[in-house]
C-alpha cells in the first residue's frame, strides 16, 4: 500500500450490536443518507448519470459516499449499514461481484475502512423501513420538498460535492 498507518486488520469475533448505524437510499437521480444526527441529500452528478449505472449501482455508490464523508467518525468502531437494495449489501459483505463498476465501489469501500480502521457490515432493510434515507435521496428533486418530515432541525446537513460521487479508478 502507497499509504500505510501500522493497522492491519483482522476481524475479531463478530460483533453483536454496532457502534454506529447509518442508512442510505439512492434512486435514480439522487442519494441521500444519515449517521446519528449528520444526514446529507444531493443529486447524482452529470458524469454519473450519463454512464446510467443501475440502480444496485447507484445504491452502493451512496453508501461509499456517505464513508467518505464521515470515516474520520468512524475511526476504531463497528459499523451498520442499512440499505434496501439486498444487491448492494451482498456486494458489500461479499467483496464480490462480477459488475466491474460495483468491484471498483467496494473496493474503495474497503480501502476507506483499512485507513480508518473500521469494521463495516451492511444489513437490508425492507425500503418501507427506510423512509428518513428515501426521503432524503428524493429531496433534491421535488420542488417545495420540505426535509422536515424526515429529519429534526437539530441534525446537521453534511456538504457534499460532485467530486464525492467520483469513482476511483487506481484498481
Amino acid at each position: 500500500m502507497v499509504r500505510f498507518h501500522g493497522v492491519s486488520i483482522i476481524p475479531g469475533i463478530p460483533w453483536s450490536s454496532p457502534d454506529r448505524d447509518m442508512s442510505s437510499d439512492a434512486c435514480l437521480s439522487g442519494a441521500g443518507g444519515w449517521s446519528g444526527s449528520h444526514y446529507f441529500s444531493h443529486k447524482f452528478p452529470e458524469f454519473i448519470l450519463n454512464l446510467k449505472p443501475h440502480i444496485n449501482t447507484l445504491e452502493l455508490l451512496t453508501i461509499l459516499v456517505r464513508l467518505r464523508i464521515w470515516a474520520s467518525e468512524f475511526e476504531n468502531l463497528c459499523i451498520q449499514v442499512f440499505c434496501d437494495n439486498s444487491a448492494s449489501v451482498l456486494v458489500s459483505n461479499s467483496g464480490k461481484t462480477k459488475d466491474s463498476m460495483m468491484l471498483n465501489i467496494v473496493r474503495e469501500i474497503a480501502f476507506i475502512a483499512f485507513s480508518h480502521n473500521f469494521q463495516i457490515r451492511a444489513v437490508h432493510l425492507a425500503g418501507q423501513n427506510n423512509r428518513i434515507a428515501d426521503g432524503l435521496s428524493r429531496a433534491p428533486l421535488e420542488p417545495g420538498f420540505k426535509l422536515g418530515n424526515f429529519v429534526d432541525k437539530s441534525w446537521e446537513r453534511c456538504v457534499i460535492s460532485n467530486e464525492d460521487f467520483r469513482i476511483n479508478d487506481f484498481w
